[in-house]
């Protein structure tokens, strides 16, 4: 009988700090395994289903990660993989998006504000020449210029590290020459010399 083939994945060998990685154990035999185990620094981790299991350090240096799988002969089979985790030095991806790129004075326009980062975004903010912006639940608020010119919407997003991702949006603000739209309606049937 052939001993048990076991992997780790993914071939991922660093983490930042509090960031989480998902591991799963990869186990085949010719036979058949009858079990599949999981150490993290020599201490045995529950997996789910899909032997899988969740890793995360607050502090700088290295986790050790055993598998052992066994087959229906008794074989065993271990691999050892090592997780560095060191600072996070990445900084947030920020975006912004804006329901128009050009606008009359005194148009309103939305603007959303969107980031990601490697282990978790703790804040989002915003301003305009340095004014801040108030933004609502989802990030995002309502601008109403008033002058013709370009306004320079500045997003910030930092991360648990104070780690700091920037981006500006240009909005070209232009002079309303768009007539008013008037109408007259009745419903009413008049005839001559009556008042209406």
């Amino acid at each position: 009988d052939i001993a048990p083939v076991v992997s780790i994945s993914p071939t991922t060998s660093t983490i930042s700090v509090n960031q989480v990685l998902k591991l799963t154990v990869n186990a085949s035999d010719d036979v058949g395994v009858t079990k599949v185990e999981a150490k993290r620094d020599g201490v045995p981790v529950v997996l789910d289903s899909n032997r899988s299991f969740t890793i995360t350090s607050d502090k700088v240096g290295n986790i050790s990660i055993t598998a052992s799988v066994y087959d229906t002969a008794g074989n065993i089979s271990e691999v050892e993989k090592t997780i560095a985790v060191t600072l996070d030095t990445i900084l947030p991806n920020v975006s912004i998006s804006s329901s128009l790129n050009t606008v009359a004075v005194g148009q309103p326009f939305n603007i959303t504000i969107s980031a990601t980062d490697n282990v978790k975004v703790t804040k989002i903010t915003a301003d305009i020449d340095g004014t801040t912006l108030t933004l609502n639940s989802s990030n995002g608020c309502t601008i109403t210029p008033n002058t013709i010119g370009t306004i320079k919407i500045n997003a910030f997003a930092y991360d648990a590290m104070d780690n700091v991702g920037t981006i500006q949006k240009e909005i070209i603000v232009t002079e309303d020459t768009t007539k008013p739209s008037v109408s007259i309606s009745s419903s009413n049937t008049i005839i001559a010399n009556q008042t209406l």
